[in-house]
């Protein structure tokens, strides 16, 4: 199987699907609710079995909100793990804990340069949102990758089309998180422009996502790619997805409980840190 020129067929079939949208819609919110649908189908046919993709809006255990940070707060795109209780159909926007979100992202029909400072602040928001873990979580990651992937969980900007290139557009992207005072943590980690190509944020050169110079050293911060968007798309999201297997039930976390309770009754700890193996034998 050329997986190379089967990723080159989906690109050209969400372009016609653009187009469809086009030739047969006239009001824009329309036309951008199905663009997105079209991508979010795109991604359950592609992403592991056990997961699902949704939209909506993202809460933490300590009672914050992406959509109470910004705007209504939907984002377009939430991969969930088969741990999430299912709160709304496919097509229906829902309420997601951030303990059972793997991805999130935005999609745009038409991305135009003066976007950017509003995709840079709701990434922040979605980002914020602080993941807390259980005792026995078990999660399976590389150490650079648990403050930007697990943490926190990756976003990622998809564009149909663009007005600008792939590298205008991440210099726009830097330029806008340094003037909000948005770390690279908090920013958008990768760039998927359907006709342009894509660009990703490695950091540090050390997570599991690298980029590497002509000679061998490790490249930070964003790299520019050379395959076919949808193929450097989905290689991304199932590298830096996270791979956790829950202890406890996610929903448990949040009914009717305080934060301290939760903490108390959970046993929550602070961070992924402090999570220690099991003894040898048990």
């Amino acid at each position: 199987m050329d997986l190379t020129r089967y990723f080159e067929a989906i690109g050209v079939k969400l372009s016609a699907e653009l187009a469809g949208v086009r030739a047969t819609m006239s009001h824009s919110g329309n036309k951008g609710s199905r663009t997105e649908e079209a991508f979010r189908e795109f991604l359950r046919d592609h992403i592991p079995r056990k997961h699902d993709v949704g939209h909506g809006e993202v809460t933490d255990v300590q009672g914050r909100s992406a959509g109470a940070m910004y705007g209504p707060g939907q984002i377009d795109v939430l991969i969930i793990d088969e741990a999430h209780p299912r709160f709304a159909g496919p097509a229906e926007p829902g309420l997601y804990f951030i303990e059972g979100v793997l991805a999130g992202g935005e999609v745009k029909t038409h991305l135009k340069l003066g976007d950017v400072d509003e995709i840079v602040r709701k990434a922040a928001a979605f980002k914020l949102l602080q993941v807390t873990h259980a005792e026995g979580d078990a999660i399976r990651a590389q150490l650079e990758d648990f403050e930007r992937f697990v943490n926190r969980r990756p976003y990622f900007l998809f564009a149909y089309e663009s007005e600008t290139t792939v590298d205008s557009l991440v210099t726009r992207l830097n330029e806008s998180a340094r003037s909000q005072g948005i770390s690279l943590v908090q920013s958008v980690d990768a760039v998927f422009l359907l006709d342009r190509g894509a660009a990703i944020n490695v950091g540090d050169g050390q997570g599991s996502v690298r980029g590497i110079d002509g000679v061998g050293n490790p490249i930070r911060g964003w790299v520019a790619q050379q395959n076919p968007v949808m193929v450097d798309l989905i290689a991304w999201l199932h590298e830096v997805m996270p791979n956790i297997t829950h202890a406890r039930s996610l929903i448990c976390r949040y009914v009717g409980q305080s934060e301290q309770q939760a903490r108390a009754k959970l046993g929550l700890l602070p961070n992924a840190a402090t999570i220690s193996p099991p003894a040898a034998g048990r």
